[in-house]
């Protein structure tokens, strides 16, 4: 509104919920005033996978098993389709593809829920609902992408997933203190190479 009123001349970021709305009108002409750009950041998921109890109770996701079906049942086209909707690329990889020159990341895992299925079962939970309410925890804005989340995995896995939502501040010492099951995440790079996405997982690095 600042900028329509010609109170402000240009603004470097947008954080509103209508955003993808922007987008639309830019594609279409409508809105030449405002301009997408191309950033490769990667947003993803962490799981904690250091802590057995979280908040008094067991937590599933130290069995890679779990994590890895939780994983194979996220549709990540539809998020980008149907939830970002503003041009976003689907993320097969922590480092984006094609981001860093003469680096090309392997591919993740893709959606199969059967294996999801079966990958719970082999971990000892014959249903979503054995594995008691799963929490994820995420910022306010992230709000769409997270409940988008919620849904799936309770369709496909048949688990109760607790929406939490927590301001920056708490929500990073949240993390920090490993007070979560699983909790939303994004990195950006600071400088034209792989290892400043893959250092993120380097023992005894900082960012890690």
């Amino acid at each position: 509104m600042a900028f329509d009123a010609g109170e402000v001349d240009f603004l470097t970021d947008l954080s509103v919920p209508y955003e993808h709305e922007l987008h639309r009108l830019a594609r279409d002409g409508e809105r030449r005033d405002f301009k997408p750009c191309k950033t490769p950041a990667t947003y993803f998921f962490n799981f904690n996978c250091a802590s057995p109890e979280v908040a008094g109770r067991k937590n599933p996701f130290v069995d890679p098993r779990v994590r890895r079906a939780f994983t194979l049942a996220t549709d990540r086209v539809s998020i980008v389709e149907n939830v970002r909707k503003r041009d976003d690329r689907v993320a097969r990889s922590f480092v984006p593809l094609d981001a860093i020159p003469g680096y090309q990341p392997p591919d993740g895992l893709p959606l199969d829920i059967p294996a999801a299925q079966r990958l719970l079962a082999e971990a000892g939970y014959n249903t979503g609902a054995d594995l008691g309410p799963v929490e994820l925890l995420y910022p306010p804005r992230q709000a769409g992408v997270c409940q988008a989340l919620a849904r799936m995995w309770e369709d496909s896995l048949g688990v109760q997933v607790e929406l939490r939502a927590q301001e920056s501040k708490t929500f990073a010492e949240e993390k920090a203190r490993q007070r979560f099951m699983i909790a939303w995440g994004n990195w950006y790079p600071d400088y034209n190479d792989p290892t400043t996405f893959l250092d993120c997982f380097a023992t005894g690095n900082g960012n890690n």
